[in-house]
C-alpha cells in the first residue's frame, strides 16, 4: 500500500489493492512520510476502510482530528466488544464513538458535566446494551485512568445501537426525508460562499436523526437549560431562526412540535456550523 495523503504522524490515507480509500492508524505511520511513500504495515494498528460518500468523508474528517490516544482507547475497546460480547462496529460507528469518548474525556478534564436527560429511558429501553456500556465506563478507566460519569453510559449506548435510527423502511424513508428537507433550510440559511466542515456537518446529521426518532417515540428532550436556551436566544440569533424554521417544518413533517431543549440544542449544532464556516461570527 502506498500512501495519498499525509494527515499527522499517527494517521495517512491509502489506497487499498482493490481500489477502496482506508485511514491507516498508528504511531508514526505519518512521520516523515510523503504521498507515494511504501506505508509499513507494522506501524498499522487500525484500519478504517471508508467508502466514497459524503458521510464517510465526513467521518474522515472526524477521525483524522481526534488526539491518537483517544483512537488507539477506542480501537481496544472495539477489540474487547468483538471479542466478549460479538458486537462488530462498523468503521463509522467506530468513529463516532471515538469522536463522543474525546469529547466527554475532555468534559471531564474540564470538569463540566453534561447531563443525561434520558439516561433512565435509555436504560429501560436498551437493557442489554445499557449494561455493555457500563463495561465500556469501566474499560475506560482500565486504560486509560480515567473514570466517566454514569450519564455518558446512556450516550455510549445509543452507539452501541449502532448510533443512528433503526426501525422499518417507512420509518428510514421518512427520517431520510426530513433529513434532506432540513438540510435544505441550512444550505438556504448559510451564506452562498460558506464552506460547511464535514467533520461538524456529520455530527449534526448524526444528532439530527436522534431528534427524528424521539419525535417517532415521543420522547423529546425536555427541561433542565432554560438559562443556556434564554443566553443562546440573545447570543445566536441566527443560528435560534434556523432552528425556530427547522422545528415549523418538523412539525409539518411529523405533526409534532418540537421541545425548547430539543430547540436548545438545535441551536448550538448550528452555531458550530456557522462558526466552522466563519470563524468571525463567533462571538
Amino acid at each position: 500500500m502506498r500512501i495519498s495523503r499525509v494527515f499527522n504522524n499517527n494517521s495517512v490515507g491509502a489506497i487499498l489493492p482493490d481500489g477502496r480509500e482506508a485511514v491507516l492508524v498508528g504511531t508514526g505511520v505519518g512521520f516523515d512520510k510523503r504521498r507515494g511513500d511504501e506505508v509499513d504495515p507494522a506501524q498499522v494498528e487500525k484500519r478504517f476502510v471508508l467508502e466514497s460518500t459524503p458521510e464517510s468523508q465526513g467521518m474522515r474528517s472526524i477521525l483524522v482530528a481526534l488526539p491518537y490516544p483517544v483512537v488507539e482507547l477506542t480501537a481496544r475497546i472495539t477489540t474487547r466488544l468483538a471479542e466478549r460480547h460479538n458486537i462488530q462496529l462498523s468503521p463509522a460507528v467506530e468513529i463516532g464513538l471515538a469522536d463522543h469518548l474525546a469529547a466527554a474525556l475532555d468534559r471531564l478534564s474540564s470538569e463540566t458535566s453534561l447531563y443525561n436527560n434520558l439516561l433512565f429511558e435509555t436504560k429501560a429501553t436498551y437493557r442489554q446494551e445499557f449494561q455493555i456500556a457500563l463495561e465500556v465506563l469501566d474499560w475506560v478507566e482500565e486504560l486509560s485512568g480515567n473514570r466517566l460519569p454514569l450519564d455518558e453510559a446512556g450516550f455510549i449506548t445509543l452507539h452501541l445501537v449502532n448510533a443512528g435510527l433503526t426501525g422499518n423502511m417507512m420509518e428510514t424513508q421518512r427520517t431520510a426525508s426530513a433529513v434532506q428537507g432540513v438540510m435544505e433550510i441550512v444550505r438556504a440559511w448559510m451564506p452562498p460562499t460558506a464552506a460547511l466542515d464535514a467533520g461538524h456537518v456529520e455530527r449534526f446529521l448524526t444528532h439530527l436523526k436522534f431528534v427524528v426518532r424521539r419525535i417517532f417515540e415521543d420522547t423529546q428532550l425536555v427541561g433542565g437549560h432554560e438559562n443556556l436556551f434564554t443566553m443562546l436566544r440573545r447570543t445566536e440569533p441566527d443560528a435560534f431562526e434556523c432552528a425556530e424554521s427547522i422545528a415549523v417544518f418538523l412539525h409539518d413533517a411529523f405533526g409534532a412540535e418540537l421541545t425548547r431543549e430539543e430547540i436548545l440544542y438545535l441551536v448550538i449544532h448550528l452555531a458550530r456550523l456557522q462558526h466552522a464556516a466563519d470563524p468571525n461570527s463567533a462571538n
